[in-house]
């Protein structure tokens, strides 16, 4: 004879084992349904787990659940439509270049620029005789009109006074600069101007033909900002911008200094100056160069090994090789026997990097069977 049917709740233990081990305890509330033939749960109420290698079967409780949303504190938000000028004053308050500027001048003077640079990025390429009409238009630092003569006289106060340009890199290098490493970025150029002192007839990327400038930029590389500028001759060589942009380090406490470099400096004659002005420097040069594809190639058997394997990424292999490389150059001055215009040659100690990336070596067969089949 089956069991009666009561209709009545049951309430049960359920145990669910987890893959960790751990096994969670559960009271349910279940009820039998006769139509059809089957028990519904009610409600599952979490007890504890007994976690994984326990002995005494002990419950313990699990960790409380997140608040929910109408628990959490309230929180508000607006939106506001801005134009260009709302945006570059908040630039300027967030990155302290505001701040900075009213430190190392007065304050009318740190408002006409603050005024003028807001003007030149809302308005690229345009010229200041049409500030003033845009003054009227937007509220800006300073609120008298800044007519020709008010910027020509503010240009050159500030063009006569390089303690107020000094004293704004070094505020703003104590604001961002953080850290042991700066980028320094040197571009060229092309200018039209007869009045710059720096233009001069030098590589032109452009190629118009035109004098060119050299912009030196210093960056922190935290946040991004620039800390310094200057500018240089347009025929200034590689090695020289670097010489002087560690002279422009001075502010920045840094009496060492070792170079990184792109590529653009791996000629042999960039490499054989920096030696000879004794500046530490490790730069990326291209297997192209007859004296490092030949050692390159007397050196491979060693990429293969165990022993280069890069600790963090196994698709890399390097090793470092010493290389007793010679430099020829001409000299710059008499000196004794030697005369101006003198080709000389010397020996220098160099240690060349070898690296081999096993992931690129595949990408480039695989490229390479895909050209050939098509």
């Amino acid at each position: 004879m089956s069991k009666p049917i009561t209709g009545k709740t049951t309430t049960s233990v359920w145990k669910q084992k987890r893959k960790n081990g751990d096994i969670y305890v559960w009271e349910r509330q279940t009820i039998y349904i006769p139509e059809t033939r089957k028990t519904k749960e009610l409600s599952r109420k979490l007890l504890g787990k007994i976690p994984a290698g326990s002995t005494d079967g002990e419950i313990v409780p699990t960790r409380p659940k997140r608040k929910k949303t109408e628990d959490a504190e309230p929180q508000s938000s607006t939106r506001s439509r801005v134009g260009s000028t709302s945006l570059l004053r908040w630039v300027g308050e967030q990155s302290g270049i505001t701040d900075d500027l009213l430190s190392c001048m007065d304050e009318g003077s740190a408002k006409k620029v603050d005024t003028i640079a807001q003007f030149w990025l809302a308005n690229q390429g345009d010229r200041l005789q049409r500030m003033q009409k845009w003054q009227f238009l937007h509220p800006t630092p300073y609120p008298e009109p800044i007519s020709k003569d008010v910027y020509h006289d503010l240009f050159e106060y500030l063009g006569l006074n390089e303690d107020i340009v000094q004293n704004y890199f070094l505020a703003r290098a104590k604001r961002c600069h953080k850290e042991d490493a700066a980028a320094f970025d040197s571009s060229t150029i092309s200018s039209y101007s007869r009045y710059i002192k720096e233009t001069r007839q030098g590589f032109n990327k452009a190629g118009d033909g035109l004098d060119t400038v050299k912009f030196l930029t210093l960056f922190d590389l935290a946040t991004h900002q620039p800390i310094a500028f200057a500018r240089g001759p347009g025929n200034l060589a590689d090695v020289s911008g670097i010489e002087n942009a560690l002279k422009q380090f001075s502010f920045l406490n840094i009496s060492k200094a070792q170079i990184v470099t792109d590529k653009g400096y791996y000629s042999q004659n960039n490499i054989g100056q920096m030696l000879r002005k004794h500046i530490k420097f490790l730069t990326a040069a291209s297997i192209e160069l007859s004296w490092v594809n030949h050692h390159l190639q007397k050196n491979k058997s060693g990429l293969e090994t165990a022993s280069s394997l890069c600790p963090w990424d196994f698709n890399i292999h390097g090793i470092t090789v010493p290389v007793d490389a010679e430099f020829t150059y001409q000299r710059q001055r008499n000196r004794g026997e030697e005369v101006k215009g003198d080709t000389l040659s010397e020996t220098r100690r160099l240690y060349l990097h070898l690296y081999l990336n096993r992931e690129r070596v595949g990408e480039d067969e695989k490229r390479l069977a895909t050209d050939l089949m098509s």
